[in-house]
């Protein structure tokens, strides 16, 4: 999935956007860019696309335009007011997930203010903007492209890698010293394979054996041992259902998370696997993917295994699957819901069925 997502307007910023994807596609490779420009398929699903690639991104940048803040619907009313609107529910999804956010100002466009925008995405004001100008685009450009790089620690892609005249002499007589040496090697192997190979050279040497005190291997009885004591996970018939339907609320980001199942399955001969399906019932458009949850395991929090990555949209509730993976040794976990930094929800998750 791409690391960079890329926020505009068609109507405000589409040429100035077309012209920075190009610019970043040539540094960072065309998989690490998602645009709607050209990135998503015919045929796809916009919604889905979109979804996918904003719950999963490294960094947004929101490009700005002079129309970005005052666009308007077929109603004259505000687009950036609408709970709905793409531009807002991205950006707003991003400052959630705590990612960092780059606004990018082109055509002469001034920074919102925090007035000027919705609650949710009011945080936007706060970022460091990046203004790419006309007159020194290439300039611009490559001063962001130098931001972007320090946050992903990724260099130009292998397409666009170029060495350097002393780096090239360098590696050709590093190479040739190799091979000098590969074949010095070689030399020496042979020469004593054909020393050791003449008459002159020939020796036997007695082999040592260990004669078995008893039958041979193969029709030696197997030796008696202690019954093995059978665990909790050998008996365990998988996959076993545990309790749900239990429901969290998380008063100040107005969502209910409600468990319709959890099930446990094996996963290694030493680990288990804890599956939960879950509900996100929200008011106002919210994230449903893996950084909203975490296990706690002995005290220590765990990531899901799972690649849960969807949006749910205001008043409104979608399900999916979160999973996580520990030792069979725990008889019982914590499942941690959480809004970012700001709040969360423990759930304690009874085991003992594993012992049945």
């Amino acid at each position: 999935m791409s690391s960079i997502f890329i926020s505009y307007r068609r109507e405000d910023s589409a040429g100035w956007t077309g012209r920075l994807v190009g610019q970043l596609k040539k540094t960072f490779g065309q998989d690490y860019i998602f645009s709607d420009i050209d990135t998503i398929e015919p045929g796809a699903d916009f919604t889905e696309a979109i979804t996918c690639a904003v719950g999963s991104c490294d960094i947004l940048l929101a490009v700005i335009g002079p129309r970005w803040i005052t666009e308007t619907d077929t109603n004259k009313q505000r687009r950036l007011d609408d709970p709905a609107d793409w531009v807002r529910i991205e950006i707003a999804a991003a400052l959630t997930r705590k990612i960092r956010v780059i606004p990018v100002l082109v055509g002469r466009a001034n920074m919102p203010a925090a007035k000027e925008l919705p609650p949710d995405i009011k945080a936007l004001a706060e970022r460091q903007a990046h203004e790419l100008s006309d007159k020194r685009w290439d300039f611009d450009c490559q001063q962001l492209i130098g931001r972007l790089q320090k946050t992903l620690d990724i260099r130009s892609s292998p397409t666009q890698k170029t060495f350097s005249p002393e780096s090239l002499r360098f590696g050709a007589l590093a190479l040739v010293i190799a091979l000098l040496g590969i074949a010095y090697f070689a030399r020496d192997n042979i020469l004593s394979l054909v020393q050791s190979s003449s008459p002159k050279s020939l020796s036997i040497s007695p082999q040592v054996t260990t004669k078995p005190s008893g039958p041979p291997i193969a029709t030696q009885a197997p030796s008696r041992s202690e019954p093995k004591q059978e665990t909790k996970t050998d008996s365990a018939q998988y996959p076993i259902h545990l309790r749900a339907n239990q429901e969290v609320r998380l008063p100040q980001a107005n969502q209910t998370y409600k468990i319709l199942s959890a099930d446990l399955d094996r996963a290694t001969p030493s680990t288990v696997l804890l599956r939960f399906v879950v509900r996100l019932t929200t008011s106002r458009g919210a994230g449903l993917w893996n950084d909203n949850f975490r296990l706690m395991v002995d005290g220590v929090p765990r990531a899901p295994v799972s690649k849960l990555s969807e949006f749910v949209d205001a008043n409104s509730a979608k399900e999916g699957t979160v999973e996580f993976t520990f030792p069979d040794t725990i008889t019982r976990v914590t499942l941690q819901l959480r809004y970012g930094d700001t709040e969360s929800a423990e759930l304690p998750i009874d085991l003992t069925l594993m012992k049945l």
